[in-house]
């Protein structure tokens, strides 16, 4: 069906990226990672037949410990604060929240960043908000509502420390979206193909294939789609802890081309298609307006991508100019 691409790329992807990580645990803070955390995000990857996945947001929220002297991996917090835009608020069971502990008489820092996972039923925790955007209407991001939130020890997903070491060492963990939208250019693709070979249910028996024009623009998708996978795939075989600059300057690339070329090629299926795919009884619409919306996404948007490309290209770490 078309769209099932998307979310196939998208749970592999996740599920090597964050497994990689996990085994590396050690190396990114140089302490022991309690078992029972790699087992619970774990249960969070199984296939999601049910509700079973869970949803990893930033929120901007603040976390008191309640109680001292406890190991640097136990995490007793009180949570307050709001998440705009939490993936998946009507289906998750879990909510894997990236949240900055607020230490006494010192600033909020990046380096105090906790990783915990929150049940949906915690108390204090409410999801509200309307989800009514151009595109992504499928993930129901809502907004997630901290008001003295209490989580337990188990909580901690990552030791402390490890989120920030990670952040800054494996670069690869922001490239998360970049398979939901190569497998929106695959679908849209898919959908082209099929659509002028006369395969698709209920838009009648006609084959449009025979027009020079259509197998021209046809052609150029092909060629695009081809160009973006070989890049992800090259950039997610670089995924390590300190990859080089050449690793993390591809990493920047495949972003951008995955999240600028998607909308190309649902672009370009849209015209080749013609006026009666733009129905909302047939997906390539929908791929339109998912397309998008990928190069506006957090931290790497296509500019973001562009702009550290171009600085890193021609500096070097801690490089000036007079």
């Amino acid at each position: 069906m078309p769209g099932t691409p998307s979310s196939l790329w998208h749970y592999e992807f996740i599920a090597r990226l964050l497994q990689g990580l996990y085994k590396n645990a050690n190396k990114l803070r140089g302490s022991c990672f309690q078992d029972k955390n790699a087992d619970k995000l774990r249960s969070f990857l199984q296939e999601p037949s049910g509700r079973r996945l869970a949803n990893f947001v930033r929120p901007r929220a603040s976390l008191q410990r309640t109680t001292k002297d406890k190991p640097a991996y136990c995490c007793i917090p009180i949570i307050n604060g709001k998440k705009i835009f939490a993936s998946l608020s009507d289906a998750a069971d879990f909510f894997g929240v990236l949240c900055t502990e607020k230490k006494p008489d010192a600033e909020l820092s990046r380096r105090d960043t906790l990783y915990l996972a929150i049940p949906r039923t915690a108390p204090g925790l409410t999801v509200e908000g309307d989800w009514d955007p151009l595109g992504m209407r499928a993930t129901v991001s809502r907004n997630l509502i901290f008001k003295d939130v209490f989580v337990p020890d188990d909580a901690a997903l990552m030791p402390q420390g490890v989120y920030f070491q990670a952040a800054s060492r494996w670069p690869h963990m922001f490239m998360t979206l970049s398979p939901t939208y190569m497998g929106i250019a695959q679908a849209a693709y898919d959908f082209t193909v099929a659509y002028l070979r006369g395969e698709i249910p209920g838009t009648g028996p006609v084959k449009r294939r025979q027009f020079a024009t259509k197998q021209i623009a046809v052609a150029e998708m092909f060629v695009k789609l081809e160009q973006t996978r070989n890049l992800f795939l090259r950039a997610i075989e670089d995924a390590k802890i300190d990859p080089p600059k050449s690793s993390r300057l591809r990493a920047y690339a495949a972003q951008y081309t995955i999240m600028e070329n998607a909308q190309d090629i649902a672009r370009l299926a849209i015209r080749t298609c013609g006026g009666q795919s733009m129905l909302k009884s047939l997906p390539l619409e929908r791929l339109y307006r998912d397309a998008r919306c990928g190069s506006l996404m957090l931290p790497w948007t296509a500019e973001l991508c562009l702009d550290r490309l171009g600085r890193e290209t021609l500096y070097e770490a801690g490089e000036k100019d007079e």
